[in-house]
């Protein structure tokens, strides 16, 4: 086994560059059956990035959905609309999409299983609860979710870090 160099040791074990080193170190690691084997598998930094700016704009979405409606729940394809309009990435066409066949738009695909992931969290960490049919899943129309307690707390954080993004998001003309 080759030794760690000192700018690897900074990666937390976690971390895809340091499972990525580890693999490459450690054959038997490498394995068809391992989740990490393949290093195609690893999500880049661009990834989780991407990710990770994805969730955060739909909790913030949820956020001012919550705050307009009574219960403080929302449809999918409203919040998901809402955070692609945010995110710059809406155009007419995606409409079509949210009505249970988001195969054919990857973007919309994209968000909705970040949206999905953000439902299915260990109940001690939810951000997010879902309603209808999200195991299959239904289309985003047929299917709602609102904001836990902790999201509410993730989403004011979110927008305290972001303060462009409370204009983009309480627009009327998107809600």
């Amino acid at each position: 086994m080759t030794r760690m160099g000192a700018d690897e040791l900074n990666f937390h074990p976690r971390h895809p560059r340091y499972l990525r080193s580890v693999v490459l170190r450690l054959p038997w690691l490498a394995r068809p059956s391992a989740r990490w084997g393949d290093t195609d598998t690893i999500p880049s930094m661009n990834e989780l990035a991407e990710a990770q700016l994805r969730k955060d704009l739909i909790l913030a979405s949820a956020f001012f959905h919550a705050a307009r409606h009574d219960p403080p729940r929302a449809n999918s394809s409203r919040v998901l609309r809402h955070a692609l309009i945010a995110a710059g990435l809406w155009h007419e066409q995606l409409s079509d999409a949210f009505h249970g066949n988001e195969v054919d738009f990857p973007v919309v695909a994209q968000w909705y299983s970040s949206l999905i992931e953000l439902t299915r969290e260990h109940s001690s960490r939810r951000l997010l609860d879902g309603f209808g049919n999200l195991a299959l899943p239904a289309g985003a129309r047929f299917t709602g979710c609102c904001l836990t307690p902790a999201g509410q707390t993730a989403a004011e954080r979110i927008l305290a870090d972001h303060p462009d993004w409370r204009s983009r998001l309480n627009s009327d003309e998107i809600l």
